[in-house]
């Protein structure tokens, strides 16, 4: 968890230039928290399951600062990955539980931000950021203060990785 704490850090330093303090706070709890969990957690876990790692950070996020907007960008924070995978086995959207999603989500920048800092690093494919950029892209209901692909550019020159094909 710590070697993955410090590659997320360097993804919040490559575009905190562009964060207001109160965005770049909500980025430190995250990555020092979302994934913290994972040894303790139940093996298997499904995201809103009580013993999963995203509720267990959950729990511990709101106990510190109460329930937040920040509180549905832990607990769902691995779904839209899931969402791709389950998309990837049965060849179409969940669309019930993408939109459970969509309504359970407040803060959208939040919520895509965290998904840029947490999946660019090494070893993890691109596929299913880039594939999640384009979902929410043609969802109306999701509305974004910044340019997605122009961020997850900015961390991926910062890490010396290949940009996005789409900016």
């Amino acid at each position: 968890v710590a070697a993955h704490i410090e590659e997320l850090e360097k993804n919040v330093e490559a575009i905190a230039a562009e964060l207001s303090p109160l965005e770049l706070a909500k980025l430190q709890v995250f990555v020092h928290t979302h994934d913290t969990f994972k040894g303790i957690a139940r093996k298997g876990a499904k995201i809103e399951d009580p013993e999963s790692h995203a509720s267990l950070a959950r729990r511990f996020v709101e106990e510190v600062l109460g329930e937040t907007a920040l509180s549905p960008v832990i607990q769902y924070h691995d779904e839209l990955y899931a969402l791709w995978r389950l998309e990837q086995r049965e060849g179409k959207l969940d669309g019930e539980r993408y939109n459970r999603l969509v309504n359970a989500v407040e803060d959208w920048d939040t919520f895509i931000t965290t998904k840029l800092v947490d999946n660019i690093t090494v070893g993890k494919s691109l596929e299913p950021t880039e594939w999640a950029l384009r979902l929410i892209e043609g969802d109306d209901r999701i509305e974004l203060s910044f340019d997605p692909w122009a961020r997850m550019n900015k961390i991926l020159e910062s890490r010396g990785f290949q940009s996005s094909a789409k900016s």
